[in-house]
């Protein structure tokens, strides 16, 4: 088993590196994380969070809110127990901005202020137990490694990065494997960027501070606890910039190195790791490594993952926007104008409403008029009573009133308005029935929206039908009708004819359904209101939703806010588009300043797409897909009926990871023998994987501080197996590219590692003999140093108070000023 491996990125830098990771795991098992790794991230950016992915996010997300720093530091500042002097300035308060403001004091005050300090312990500790699940008992490596990553650059990171150390080192007594890799500016001029230097020289300056035997960790941390630790914070850390060493190009987005580390702790967390222990404790014991490293890391890569996935987002817009499409749909494979199904859905959505509108009253003639006597059983007593004089009142005029009146109590209106809810409910899940029917059938919520335009036209003939009619739903409308229609039901009944009881029922029946039209009528303009305008949707009884056209804009709005095609301002930040991965799918393979070389059997990324829709095409026998490809069995309607604001994420998710699960099963991208490439272009093949040979900073210019080889230092070839690794290094031999090696330390397997070629050299011997030295070694390292001790005097700015908050975990002295 692999060992539990915990990765936490701290600040922004450190969320896209484990970003990178996820990818890189998710691309390589089908999987955002196997089980013996877990992630954690530290934020004081409240607005940054992990982005969407095709699978749940399995990055933990620990918010150390800074809102309400002055309280914050006015607590700690209280605790007389706490060593506080490192506490930055109320005035200092207001120029942070988001976050920790570039300010690492202020980093440090959101890991200390509140109850931040204990939160992050409780999420650290929780991690350690679940990776802890996976560690075999009495094994060696029966502690997690550990990898702590993120910029020294910010205010965040720099601020945070020692104490973090030491949490874990006291959470996790006795761990050997606490590793830091840390990302730093390349050269890129000073000018407009001398506080991301200052911290990043601030940062080297703490680093190399509790990297000395001499400066012990002693602390007593905002939980009460005292610690003192005489060891340094990490076994051992690793700096990366944009630039590499030597005549090659620097990696032209910060983006690229984020992927370039990303790659690292991926391969690290696979198992390289234990691989390159063995190798790292020769080259300890025989001291050409120690405290500091870099390395050089470069790929050649077949992306067929991300191939899938942009074939994936290509089925998902293509999709989506058909359900979005204003002007057509597709039926049975045949694309039709939505304009020419207007006039058949407006006749049928008419008759249906006719249909529903009749099953309705059908269910107000259930009701009871009074125990046991529903109310058409009792229109057949009441005449059988006028016939023979059986009732109370004084004339049959009036004792027919009593019963439709709205002055009455136990009568017809009664007993028929106390049961509207009964009718309502028959509309609301008959228009719903027909709308989630519509649905189904079109795949396009521009045809639905017809349907449902129809029903509100259909209400509106209905109403306008019934005021013709007389009839109106005021209680006073009503009598004045009802008086009209008791003379009409009790005239010339043919008597003669022995029609006398049939006719005065059918006239009663009749006045039965006016009666329902009455009380009905502020029903039916209350669904209409709430059709067109409704905010919140009427239900039935049975908790099924009247649609509304406002719910299908929201659906539209939605999707196409998915797609990338309308933008909202009240979205996430880091919310992703379709479209907007699909160009950073496409910008991140063109990219060549990335030293991964991307290749593809048919020359080309954009000729590789096309083949492989056409694969998919030709596999699933489907030019188009319906929604079943993403959604399964379950109705249109329904799924994207879900108003919580996560319909964003499940569209996209949904999308990708299913269409991406249809490819693989026509096996629409097929795998690539990537030594078959090496053979092919060796020249290619041969500059990438040199590019693994320059590590990722520049050094001083100076020979005698050029990285050295070492036989003790970890380089090697990285492959899915034995074979196509031995293959690639034929092809170079026959090139007399002699850098790599194919035995046992020199190469490293992984059989989940497919479609790709990685090289990888760690670096920290000099060529003088010494261990690498950010301090001194880095190319910019004198100009930083004079920018730090300079800068203050430029902003006005007292020393002590400038070194206070860049460097808040040892006091300012002459001697450190210095260094």
């Amino acid at each position: 088993m692999d060992k539990p491996t915990l990765l936490i990125g701290i600040g922004t830098s450190g969320l896209r590196v484990l970003e990178h990771v996820q990818n890189f795991f998710y691309e390589s098992t089908g999987k955002n994380r196997p089980e013996n790794v877990q992630y954690l991230y530290l934020e004081t950016d409240e607005n940054a969070h992990p982005g969407v992915t095709a699978l749940k996010n399995e990055i933990t997300r620990v918010h150390i809110s800074l809102n309400e720093k002055e309280t914050m530091i006015n607590a700690l500042k209280k605790d007389d127990l706490l060593d506080a002097w490192w506490l930055p300035p109320a005035n200092q308060i207001m120029d942070s901005g988001f976050g920790a403001g570039g300010l690492p004091a202020f980093g440090r005050v959101a890991l200390w202020g509140r109850d931040n300090f204990e939160r992050v312990s409780s999420h650290i500790k929780n991690a350690f137990e679940r990776v802890g699940s996976h560690t075999v008992e009495g094994a060696d490596d029966s502690k997690p490694a550990v990898f702590v990553t993120g910029s020294l650059t910010g205010g965040t990171g720099t601020g945070v990065f020692i104490d973090i150390a030491y949490l874990i080192r006291d959470i996790l007594r006795g761990i050997e494997d606490l590793y830091g890799l840390f990302l730093i500016p390349g050269r890129q001029g000073f000018a407009g960027k001398e506080v991301i230097y200052a911290n990043t020289f601030a940062g080297l300056k703490m680093l190399d501070h509790y990297n000395k035997p001499d400066n012990a960790y002693s602390m007593r941390w905002p939980n009460g606890h005292s610690v003192s630790y005489d060891q340094p914070p990490y076994e051992y850390s690793q700096f990366i910039s944009q630039d590499y060493n030597g005549n090659v190009p620097s990696i032209s987005s910060l983006g690229g190195l984020y992927k370039m580390a990303g790659l690292y702790l991926f391969l690290n967390a696979f198992g390289l790791r234990k691989k390159r222990l063995v190798r790292f404790g020769d080259a300890k014991g025989n001291l050409h490594l120690d405290k500091y490293g870099t390395f050089g890391l470069s790929a050649i890569q077949y992306p067929k993952s991300q191939l899938e996935e942009h074939l994936a987002i290509q089925l998902s817009e293509e999709l989506l926007g058909r359900w979005t499409d204003p002007e057509f749909y597709y039926r049975q494979g045949t694309k039709t104008p939505v304009s020419r199904t207007h006039n058949a859905i407006v006749n049928g959505t008419k008759k249906n409403f006719e249909r529903f509108l009749r099953e309705a009253f059908e269910e107000l003639n259930g009701t009871e008029v009074e125990a046991g006597r529903k109310v058409l059983a009792d229109v057949e007593l009441q005449t059988q009573n006028i016939r023979n004089k059986n009732y109370d009142a004084a004339s049959d005029v009036e004792h027919i009133q009593s019963r439709f009146s709205s002055n009455g109590t136990a009568n017809y209106y009664t007993a028929i308005k106390n049961n509207l809810r009964v009718a309502e409910d028959v509309l609301i899940e008959r228009i719903a029935e027909l709308v989630t029917g519509a649905t189904e059938r079109y795949e396009n919520l521009y045809v639905v929206r017809e349907h449902l335009n129809a029903v509100v036209d259909a209400i509106n003939d209905t109403v306008q039908y019934w005021q013709t009619l007389k009839i109106s739903g005021k209680p006073d409308r009503w009598e004045v009708m009802l008086t009209n229609q008791t003379r009409w039901m009790l005239k010339n009944r043919y008597k003669l004819l022995l029609q006398s009881d049939p006719v005065l029922a059918d006239r009663m029946r009749t006045t039965l359904e006016y009666m329902k039209m009455h009380l009905f009528a502020n029903k039916l303009v209350d669904i209409r209101n709430s059709i067109t305008k409704g905010e919140l949707a009427l239900k039935s009884i049975s908790d099924v939703e009247l649609p509304r056209l406002k719910q299908i804009d929201s659906m539209i709005r939605v999707i196409r806010e998915t797609l990338g095609r309308q933008q909202d301002n009240k979205l996430p930040r880091d919310f992703k588009t379709l479209k907007g991965r699909r160009e950073e799918i496409e910008q991140d393979i063109k990219d060549t300043t990335i030293p991964i070389l991307r290749i593809f059997p048919s020359g080309s990324m954009e000729e590789e797409l096309k083949r492989s829709m056409e694969r998919y095409r030709r596999a699933s026998n489907n030019s188009i897909a319906g929604k079943s490809a993403m959604i399964g069995k379950e109705d249109l309607w329904e799924y994207l009926n879900q108003h919580s604001e996560g319909m964003h994420a499940r569209l996209y998710r949904d999308g990708i990871r299913n269409f991406e699960r249809q490819a693989r099963k026509h096996n629409a991208v097929p795998d690539m023998d990537v030594s078959e490439f090496i053979r092919k272009e060796p020249t290619e093949s041969i500059k990438i994987a040199r590019r693994a040979t320059f590590p990722l900073v520049k050094i001083n210019s100076d020979k005698q501080t050029l990285f050295g080889q070492s036989m003790y230092v970890p380089k090697m070839v990285i492959g899915q197996n034995m074979a196509m690794i031995n293959k690639a290094l034929d092809h170079f031999k026959e090139e007399k590219f002699l850098e790599y090696q194919g035995d046992e330390d020199g190469t490293w397997v992984n059989e989940d590692l497919k479609n790709m070629l990685v090289f990888y050299e760690e670096k920290g011997y000099m060529q003088d003999k010494t261990n690498f030295e950010p301090l001194r070694h880095l190319q910019f390292i004198d100009e930083v140093r004079k920018l730090y001790h300079e800068y203050p005097a430029y902003k006005s700015i007292a020393p002590e108070e400038w070194h206070r908050l860049r460097v808040p975990y040892y006091r300012f002295t002459k001697q450190i000023e210095n260094v």
